[in-house]
């Protein structure tokens, strides 16, 4: 009887543990951001890991991945084995705008991602370069109007939210304007100073510190609501742009397949390093405004949101390159 006992109990032992069933995480994490450092998106990053790292007990290292308007670093983390110890930090760029704005992408947002959580909303702020000499929005529109030769805004990535805002600004204007993507924010910003684009949506933290040196010109904020770090500015719909909304979001991601006891366990830790106040108290002083958010309903947003870039593309007719 003992014997027999034995024999089992070896059998049983011998019978390897499902992935999905051993511990997670065992080992140290890797977080893909799709843009280069020193963007919004790098900086949320690097503001929620230290305490996601704590929650977990392992390390997370940050991999910037940037190229091709985030679809790079996205195709990094799509084919990465599920297991929970790749995550992506997703925007709204990576996940509603790219499938609708580029052909042939490498990924599918829908098909090869499981969603995590969402991190925060960041608005929009119109800016131009001090040297036009505009001081507001209707001067904007003369200048563009005027100008011809220099009719042309930047943006980061033709699936953005600063491209669709500048499209859906220009067609509220009745106006036309190249659009000039660049691959990295430092250039944009470089041209935006100098003059050779007149005009870009980017996010509020990117512009306040340039805006206060003098070197460019904030106009208005594309959110709903008053922006926390530009409170002077009018928003596009007090300016007379009817349901005018540009406004970024950011949340985390892991390859689809990945288990979804895994996926409830960084979803704790990403809510945990949310709820920190030092974090959250940070995220509104970059311009940030926090939002929560569970997987089921991220994912469900997530769809809604494409849809509505769909439409907002079929009623803009597209962005120019």
């Amino acid at each position: 009887m003992h014997l027999q006992r034995a024999l089992l109990t070896g059998v049983f032992a011998a019978i390897p543990v499902p992935a999905a069933a051993q511990t997670f995480p065992a080992k140290s994490l890797r977080l893909v951001i799709p843009y280069p450092s020193g963007t919004s998106t790098d900086l949320l990053g690097r503001l929620i890991v230290p305490r996601m790292s704590a929650h977990l007990g392992k390390p997370i290292v940050i991999e910037n991945k940037g190229g091709a308007s985030g679809s790079v670093g996205a195709q990094l983390a799509a084919t990465a084995t599920p297991d929970g110890y790749t995550v992506m930090l997703g925007t709204s760029g990576i996940m509603a705008g790219n499938e609708v704005l580029m052909t042939n992408l490498s990924y599918s947002p829908a098909r090869d991602f499981s969603a995590v959580g969402g991190i925060a909303h960041n608005p929009q702020i119109l800016a131009v370069g001090s040297v036009t000499g505009v001081k507001s929005v209707p001067e904007l529109v003369e200048f563009l109007k005027s100008n011809p030769a220099k009719s042309n805004f930047g943006s980061t990535g033709v699936g953005g939210t600063p491209a669709l805002a500048a499209a859906a600004f220009l067609h509220g204007a009745g106006l036309k304007a190249s659009h000039v993507p660049y691959n990295s924010v430092s250039q944009a910003m470089t041209s935006l100073i100098g003059g050779d684009i007149t005009f870009m949506f980017y996010g509020s933290l990117g512009l306040v510190s340039l805006a206060k040196s003098g070197q460019l010109r904030a106009l208005a904020t594309g959110g709903a609501q008053k922006s926390g770090l530009f409170p002077e500015l009018k928003t596009m719909i007090e300016l007379g742009y009817k349901d005018f909304a540009a406004t970024s979001w950011f949340a985390l991601y892991v390859p689809a397949q990945t288990p979804g006891q895994t996926i409830q366990v960084l979803a704790e830790s990403l809510n945990a390093a949310l709820r920190d106040p030092e974090i959250a108290s940070k995220l509104v002083q970059s311009g940030f405004d926090l939002w929560t958010i569970s997987p089921e309903a991220l994912t469900a947003f997530g769809a809604k949101e494409r849809i509505r870039y769909r439409e907002l593309v079929k009623r803009f007719g597209g962005i120019e390159n």
